[in-house]
């Protein structure tokens, strides 16, 4: 039943409830007046009179329990309305979280990463970049130099380290459901760095490949630029970064 359908009924009542008062002001007027031509007193009009009040009373109470009905149906209605509304918020409140969930580097994109490294050998400079190669992994590659002052045997020696290495990381958005403007991974990292030293350095440093992992964070400041905060270890790399990111 539509508002239109219970306005109806609720105006066709109150109009029947008009007529059955005008009906019994008449039937009380038409019997006294009939008594009064007729010679008859008025208490013997008084049957007829009651009989005909009941009659429409009855009427009436019909009429009453009809407007209840229409009153619980307009509340169901009601009722379902609200019950439609609410889904459909939460069906819009499940839509947005799913679309604000999307990993921040779209598949197929790319973004390059560059800034500075924490490390107890010197501060690193890195460039890097990422490439999703799917909804939520992406393979990337980092180069990255520092240099520092080494005291050893009471001797000062400048040491320059070049590192180049690949990654690969999980981005966790779609997984925990975390917003396109964060960006949150884990991964491992192989590369291979080249430590130049004096001469006359015989300490223990050297070259070679090695094998670590990171985690890191992302926070997104416009749709192209983000902060990026990184932690690592296990390699000669860096124990962690930070910098800025910048999707292409």
């Amino acid at each position: 039943m539509s508002g239109m359908d219970i306005m109806w009924n609720t105006t066709a009542i109150t109009d029947i409830f008009v007529r059955r008062a005008d009906a019994i002001s008449e039937v009380i007027t038409e019997c006294t007046g009939a008594g009064r031509r007729m010679g008859k007193p008025a208490d013997m009009m008084e049957i007829p009179i009651v009989a005909t009040i009941k009659v429409m009373i009855v009427d009436i109470e019909d009429i009453a329990t009809e407007e209840i009905n229409v009153r619980k149906i307009f509340n169901h209605q009601i009722i379902l309305i609200e019950m439609k509304k609410y889904f459909l918020l939460t069906a819009f409140a499940f839509i947005s979280v799913i679309s604000f969930s999307q990993n921040s580097l779209a598949m197929g994109g790319t973004q390059l990463n560059f800034g500075v490294g924490f490390s107890d050998w010197g501060v690193p400079l890195y460039l890097g970049f990422d490439h999703a190669v799917s909804r939520d992994v992406t393979l990337g590659g980092e180069l990255s130099y520092r240099s520092y002052r080494e005291d050893w045997n009471n001797y000062y020696y400048d040491h320059s380290i070049v590192g180049v290495s690949g990654n690969a990381n999980y981005h966790f958005n779609n997984l925990l459901r975390i917003p396109r403007n964060w960006d949150f991974y884990a991964g491992l990292n192989l590369g291979f760095y080249v430590w130049s030293s004096p001469d006359a350095y015989h300490g223990s440093h050297t070259s070679g490949l090695d094998l670590g992992a990171q985690i890191g964070g992302r926070y997104f400041i416009s749709r192209t630029v983000a902060l990026n905060l990184e932690f690592g270890g296990a390699n000669a790399f860096a124990d962690g970064k930070f910098g800025l990111t910048v999707k292409l």
